[in-house]
């Protein structure tokens, strides 16, 4: 049994898509995808304690605004379902909300690692992703800690070897994205077909089927997309299904500055894991 008096620090990384394919849509109403999925040195910083009756959510941090810290809360639910009775989580914000890059499941993933250990639960990671899967897609691909493939609902994870280690450079417009929005427009695109990159991975250019229809809906995604160009970038990448725009490799660190110099203040400049 781990010592549920401890206090138990935990990161939790934002990820990247270096291939997003949206398939067909199951009977139960939710899409088949396929996805090649890695993770980045930008995180979250998580801090579980031992507390008085229930759960108590305190969210901190550059990214704070608007996050729950009830039941709403993907953290507080994960909680709930270890039947965590007494424990203080801090959630210490850095991934932008609403981006893409997977902040709120991720924070999940690492709560459900940490208070397994912290209560003593004693749970393997297979019976980990599957309370995951519960509480969101992408929440089973950050359990499983490495570059992985992802297919069905999220739930099936296939560890790959990572890449080597690029820069990164996020820009984030002022938007919100609607996920069902998203998948709403992809299904009435008439004859749409999937690029299906993630089985072709790593013999593949990056892609992201959401691009076909977010620059349309979402035009503050393209303007963002359009700064990372003119600021030098050659190659862009919607982050799942946005509303976060991303390029990577060598010159990362001139076009940060670029981005800096035109104004922009919502970019962050990482490396992938």
């Amino acid at each position: 049994m781990a010592n549920s008096d401890e206090v138990v620090e935990a990161t939790a990384y934002a990820k990247i898509n270096w291939a997003l394919d949206v398939l067909h849509r199951r009977p139960d109403g939710y899409h088949e995808i396929a996805s090649v999925m890695q993770r980045l040195e930008l995180a979250d910083n998580l801090t579980f304690s031992p507390g008085g009756q229930g759960i108590r959510l305190t969210v901190t941090g550059p990214e704070s605004e608007g996050v729950p810290s009830d039941s709403r809360n993907i953290v507080w639910r994960a909680a709930q379902l270890l039947h965590a009775a007494h424990v203080d989580i801090t959630v210490d914000k850095r991934i932008p909300n609403q981006a893409g890059l997977g902040g709120g499941s991720s924070d999940a993933a690492t709560a459900l690692v940490a208070l397994n250990k912290m209560l003593g639960r004693g749970l393997n990671l297979s019976e980990l992703i599957h309370i995951g899967s519960k509480l969101g897609a992408d929440v089973p691909f950050f359990l499983a800690q490495s570059t992985a493939k992802v297919s069905g609902f999220g739930e099936a994870v296939t560890v790959v070897p990572s890449p080597e280690p690029v820069d990164v450079v996020l820009i984030k417009p002022d938007v919100g994205v609607s996920t069902a929005d998203a998948y709403r427009a992809l299904d009435n695109l008439p004859g749409r077909v999937s690029k299906k990159s993630a089985a072709l991975w790593p013999n593949a250019s990056p892609s992201n089927d959401f691009e076909e229809v977010i620059y349309t809906l979402y035009p503050g995604v393209a303007v963002a997309r359009d700064a990372l160009i003119e600021a030098g970038a050659s190659t862009t990448l919607l982050c799942g299904s946005g509303a976060a725009v991303m390029t990577w490799g060598a010159g990362c660190i001139k076009i940060y500055n670029n981005l800096f110099k035109a104004g922009n203040r919502k970019i962050w400049l990482t490396r992938t894991l």
